[in-house]
């Protein structure tokens, strides 16, 4: 090894390894956000479904407590969850229309900051009137 190549490797490692970290949290971060609304829209799914099934005066009691269930079960990671769940006529069908939106925590890489990130579901389900049949 000549002289003037001594500590290179060093040198090189010291700038790489930022440089690789930084790379690997947003492959991370570039995961994780699709993941997240994927989640949140199956537990907003799932809370439109189960208040449903149910007499609409108790729909939206019903799906919003299916939402907060199923968004501990399916551990998606809010710093704050807003969600609705209004009964609406869509298409000349009476349903259950459940909307949430979660702002996730601090979606930064590293040092870099990217901001805050937020990811948002809708569903529609039309009540099933063959399964209750009683008050509407």
């Amino acid at each position: 090894m000549k002289s003037f190549e001594r500590g290179s490797a060093s040198a090189e490692a010291v700038l790489l390894i930022p440089a690789l970290v930084a790379l690997l949290s947003l492959v991370a971060l570039a995961g994780w956000i699709p993941t997240s609304s994927a989640n949140l829209h199956q537990v907003v799914n799932a809370a439109a479904r189960a208040g449903s099934q149910v007499a609409p005066s108790r729909a939206v009691r019903t799906s919003e407590m299916v939402l907060r269930r199923s968004s501990r079960d399916f551990d998606i990671q809010c710093l704050h969850l807003e969600y609705s769940a209004t009964v609406q006529i869509h298409e000349g069908q009476r349903g259950l229309r459940v909307w949430a939106r979660c702002h996730l925590p601090h979606t930064g890489a590293g040092p870099m900051n990217l901001g805050s990130k937020s990811v948002t579901a809708t569903s529609f389900e039309v009540f099933d009137t063959y399964i209750f049949r009683g008050e509407s």
